[in-house]
Order: structure tokens, then sequence, then C-alpha cells
């Protein structure tokens, strides 16, 4: 379910070293699950993401107030959940039938989205306004997409063979990943159909924007198999990384600067919460 996010970490490799984030930690286990990844986090501090059962399959879930909620897409046995809005708004998709979908809490209602003619369609985020910005396929050629509630639009930086959308801010600035068949690959951003070059240092992948568009989160390969998450902001790196952990990758910001993504320990994958220090 994760093969087109994933696609891009052969391009990166070991770059420099970032500053220690201070701040505190905090894990995120949905109960009784086997694993969790923690990806989306809305201003009011709700978090989205999913995780694994008993039997290995997979659920979204929405956690507010300290209290979690599962969500399946109707008839799946395979739900991935990525970002969400202030209206806790999800989206994610069925591994099942690779079809995207929004969830709307607030009626428990799901909406299919598919983009024309594609195998497999992976929203990654929405915005307060609705727009959704995600990834589709097949395996040999990803893009990504805008779904503004009626339209689809192909994101596609020009050169680039494949492209992935992961966040979205509030302006409807998608962000993302591409590479070409030269091996060449970047962050960008896509907005009123412009592209932009998002100015971060090579070998670091973005996964997530904060509303205002000024801070970006993701990860940087360390060695062989394992990644450090990272905190971009005011031309400023920060390293995200759980301690005790094997590797971390930071996929969510929120306006308050909190940061959700998940981790690694020798107990699986987990979930985690990282909240900046008090000014």
């Amino acid at each position: 379910m994760n093969r087109y996010k994933f696609m891009l970490c052969w391009f990166f490799a070991t770059a420099t070293s970032l500053l220690i984030a201070q701040g505190t930690y905090a894990r995120i286990a949905f109960p009784a699950s086997t694993s969790t990844v923690a990806y989306g986090i809305n201003s009011k501090g709700d978090v989205s993401g999913y995780y694994t059962d008993t039997n290995n399959n997979f659920h979204g879930f929405l956690l507010r107030s300290g209290k979690y909620t599962s969500i399946d897409y109707p008839g799946s046995t395979s739900t991935i959940v990525y970002g969400l809005n202030d209206s806790d708004d999800v989206v994610g998709f069925s591994a099942n039938s690779d079809v995207g979908f929004v969830y709307q809490s607030s009626t428990q209602s799901f909406t299919e989205l598919t983009y024309p003619g594609a195998s497999a369609t992976i929203p990654a985020a929405i915005n307060n306004a609705g727009l959704v910005c995600g990834s589709f396929g097949p395996v040999s050629y990803s893009a990504g997409f805008e779904f503004d509630g009626s339209t689809y639009t192909e994101i596609l930086p020009p050169g680039a063979f494949l492209a992935f959308l992961n966040g979205v801010d509030s302006r409807g600035a998608c962000v993302g990943n591409w590479a070409s068949f030269l091996r060449k690959s970047g962050n960008f951003s896509f907005h009123d159909g412009r592209y932009s070059h998002i100015k971060i240092p090579a070998y670091k992948l973005v996964w997530g924007v904060n509303p205002a568009g000024t801070a970006f989160v993701g990860s940087q390969r360390v060695g062989a198999n394992s990644q450090i998450g990272f905190l971009y902001q005011n031309q400023i790196f920060q390293k995200i990384r759980v301690p005790g952990s094997t590797g971390t990758i930071a996929y969510g910001i929120n306006s308050a600067g909190a940061v959700v993504g998940a981790y690694g320990d020798p107990s699986g994958q987990w979930g985690f919460l990282w909240t900046p220090p008090a000014k």
C-alpha cells in the first residue's frame, strides 16, 4: 500500500547532520495494535494515521482529546489514512481496491476519489478549503494530483517521470517530491498552475508543510537502513529523532509547530508527537 510513496527512497543518501530539536516526544500507539503510524495533525492537535491489528490488517484512525477512533473504508480489510484538516476530514485509500477517499468524521461518510484512468489513487493531504493533494499510478508512471471537489489536475514537474504529493498548505499549495530518468530529484510545490522549487539542500525528502507554508518536515536517510526526521523553518534544520529509536520520519506539522510521524524501535514501528519547547 505504500509502494508508490516509498519508490523514491533509493534516490536519497547520507547528507550533513542536523541541529538537535529540543522539545518533548510522546508515543502514539493505537490500543492493541502491532504497529502505528501518525501522519497528520491539525490546528486542534487531532492526529490521523493508520495501524495494524493482530491479523496484520490495516485500519485508519483519528485521535481526538486522547480518544482513538478506528476508520475503515466500506468492504476493505486494508485502510490507510494520511492527512486531515481542522474539520477532522481525513484522506486515505483502500489498499484492497486502490481507491482513494475523503472521510467526513462529522457525518461518518466516505466520498470516493479516483483519478480518471488511474489504477491507484492515493490522497495524502486535505486543507480547510477541502483541496486534496495526492498521487496516482500505475507503478511505472506515478504523478501527483490535486482535486478541488470537482476537477482533478495532474501535477508532474517538467522533466520528471515520478512525482508524489504529500502535503498542502492553507493557500492550496501542494508540496512533494519528483525524480527524473537522469537520476535527479528534488522537492517542489505547485500552486495556481505554477511549479516552484523548495529550496532545501539535497538528500532530504519533504513529507509535510504547515498551514502557513513556512515550515517543512520530512526525512533524511543516514547510513543504509535508517532515517532521521527533520524540521526546516527560517532556513534552519532541526533533527527530529525519537530518543532510543532506530529511525524516525516526520510526516506532518500543524500551525503551532507540533510534529507527528513514525519511528522504529526493537518492539516495532510506532507513531510519535513532538511538541516544540515553549518560547
